[in-house]
Formats: structure tokens, sequence, C-alpha cells
């Protein structure tokens, strides 16, 4: 669903298991010189210059990987999105809604909540 959605939207989409995120709060930053990131299925990357999400323990999603301390298993029951707007033009209200709906329709989610924000 999360590949639909951002073929649909032309966004860059991340998926975690929020029950393998640390703490309560995310920070969106740049990754730094030799800072330590695993991508799903494919090891130690080098993020550095590129736009981050990360954790209380570190980064969890790049717009190319996500990582793999925080990815998708079978056992998955709570599921963290992010999408990321890297186009001023792109109706903002307008993707989360598309999400949403394609969540709620064909991911049978409920409690679906979200928050909007900018970095200028």
């Amino acid at each position: 669903m999360p590949a639909i959605s951002s073929l649909l939207t032309g966004c860059a989409v991340g998926c975690f298991d929020a029950d393998k995120v640390d703490g309560h709060t995310l920070h969106v930053g740049i990754g730094r010189e030799r800072e330590p990131y695993t991508g799903i299925g494919r090891g130690e990357i080098n993020i550095a210059g590129m736009p981050i999400v990360r954790d209380a323990t570190g980064g969890i999603g790049t717009p190319t990987s996500d990582n793999e301390r925080t990815k998708l298993s079978d056992n998955t029951t709570h599921l963290l999105v992010t999408v990321h707007l890297f186009d001023p033009e792109i109706d903002a209200e307008n993707v989360l809604a598309q999400f949403t709906d394609l969540f709620t329709r064909y991911g049978l989610a409920s409690d679906i909540r979200h928050t909007l924000f900018s970095l200028d």
C-alpha cells in the first residue's frame, strides 16, 4: 500500500513499525558524515547530506531507504508512516486524504492520526 500511495502522489514514503520506534518524538534533519545507518536489505549506507527522520536512538528513515531496526514485519500491528513532500506545489491535505482513504479501504486501518509540518 505505501508503494501504491507513493506512485499515486509522487512522494517519498517511509513505513515503520511504531512499536520499534524509540520514544514519542521524531526529528527531521540532515544526515551527518559517517552517521551509522543500516538500510533495509542494503547494509550500511552513507546518508551524509540526505534528509533523515530520527527517533531517540538514531535514524529510522530517509527518502531512499528505511532503517533495518524499525522495519515492518508480519507481527507489525502499529504503523508509522512518513510522507515527504519535496515539491511546494503538492497539496498536503489532498495527499493526506488519499493516504487515509487507501490505508482505510485496503489496509483496514483504524485510529488514523496525522500531523503536518514544514521545514522552512
